[in-house]
């Protein structure tokens, strides 16, 4: 049980990779190979620069199926992203939100249960470097806290297949279906993408095997599911005080601890 909670808190830092998307010269859809598409994705993306995101997690494992989701918004050009979702799915303990915010190097992370398992209530802030430890240390790949770049890793899409038309939202959209890499330490993962005349992804799926460290106990399948929406619509993401977040560093060792045998 202890990988779905720990997958359950590391996952969702994937998303926080937008914020690293560089601008680039926005690609048509009629102007580019359905490869080149996928690659152009996180280029046009920055080129919108801000934008709003809804995204589902659901864990398949020994354990039984977990969903939750949650909503944020992205502001690229100022290197910013913030993430709230609702853990409800994953039982009774977790009844307040895990709220993710991207200022920048620096991630805030706020969730209440962590207060009980480590005795620091409020923000926690961190570097991807500081997550990437604490992931390793609970038998996570590196991928799971520092976030992997989910639009970036579009650029090295390999065997792209066009899927055909579908809506998203009310757009029409061109659904891609390829592989891609998440990192030294996984293998290659399927993934969906849905991309509007404009080059922008409108929707992405990704499927994680559980059978590697990812999974619940070993077992099983992480499918993330990310929408897209509002490219260019002004967002307004609170970022907090640096001075009222305990570093991670302080408590990752006590972290740790409560998900295995280790002492703190």
């Amino acid at each position: 049980m202890f990988r779905t909670i720990v997958s359950a808190l590391v996952v969702p830092l994937l998303l926080s990779a937008a914020c690293s998307t560089q601008a680039g010269e926005a690609v048509r859809v009629e102007s580019a190979s359905p490869a080149g598409l996928l690659w152009a994705v996180p280029d046009n993306a920055a080129k919108a620069s801000t934008g709003r995101i809804e995204v589902t997690f659901t864990i398949d494992g020994p354990d039984g199926t977990f969903a939750f989701g949650g909503a944020g918004a992205f502001d690229l050009d100022a290197g910013q992203a913030a993430l709230t979702l609702d853990l409800g799915g994953l039982g009774a303990s977790f009844d307040e939100p895990l709220e993710i915010v991207v200022d920048g190097a620096v991630r805030y992370l706020r969730l209440p249960m962590l207060a009980s398992l480590t005795g620091e209530a409020g923000w926690l802030s961190a570097s991807a470097e500081d997550l990437g430890r604490a992931g390793a240390a609970l038998g996570l790949p590196a991928v799971g806290a520092d976030p992997t770049q989910i639009l970036e890793a579009l650029r090295g899409a390999g065997a792209v297949d066009a899927v055909g038309p579908q809506d998203v939202r009310g757009v029409r959209t061109t659904r891609y279906d390829a592989t891609i890499a998440l990192g030294e330490a996984l293998t290659d993962a399927p993934v969906s993408v849905w991309i509007d005349a404009d080059g922008l992804a409108r929707r992405v799926q990704v499927e994680l095997d559980g059978a590697g460290p990812w999974g619940s106990d070993g077992e099983g399948q992480i499918t993330m599911m990310l929408e897209l929406f509002d490219y260019g619509e002004p967002v307004q993401i609170v970022v907090p005080s640096p001075a009222s977040a305990t570093p991670f560093s302080e408590i990752a060792s006590l972290l740790v601890s409560a998900f295995t045998d280790e002492p703190a």
